[in-house]
């Protein structure tokens, strides 16, 4: 049988904490999950409606996450038509000014690209909007 220490617990808990500050990514809300399922006690197991409640958290907060990045993404396309400012990595040390009318809306590398008249940046680098 695998016995894991407490401390090895709390300290996955502390590190959660710090990193997050009150906030689990889905990957992490599952991987405590398993966690707390692969060491509970055989003897008093977790009861059925603690695992449905915890199942169910998971998928809110799955569904939120999504619904989130559905309306970050949907905010791109009222930027069409909008002089954009912001920043665009000109290598790994130096970031670049651009600006321009947005032309189009793609996705690129799970990102939203604003693309102009010759340039391109990141939805998540603008830094000014205006008619």
């Amino acid at each position: 049988m695998n016995v894991v220490s407490l401390e090895s617990n709390s300290n996955i808990t502390t590190n959660v904490k710090k990193e997050s500050a009150g906030t689990l990514t889905s990957d992490e809300f599952l991987n405590v999950l398993i966690t707390q399922l692969k060491n509970q006690n055989p003897l008093e197991p977790m009861n059925d409606v603690e695992y449905i409640t915890q199942v169910v958290q998971f998928s809110m907060l799955d569904g939120i996450n999504s619904l989130n990045q559905e309306f970050y993404e949907s905010k791109a396309l009222d930027y069409i038509g909008k002089n954009v400012m912001g920043t665009v990595n000109v290598n790994e040390n130096e970031t670049q000014m651009v600006s321009g009318q947005v032309r189009s809306v793609s996705y690129v590398n799970n990102k939203v690209l604003l693309n102009m008249d010759g340039a391109s940046i990141y939805l998540e680098n603008v830094m000014d909007v205006s008619e």
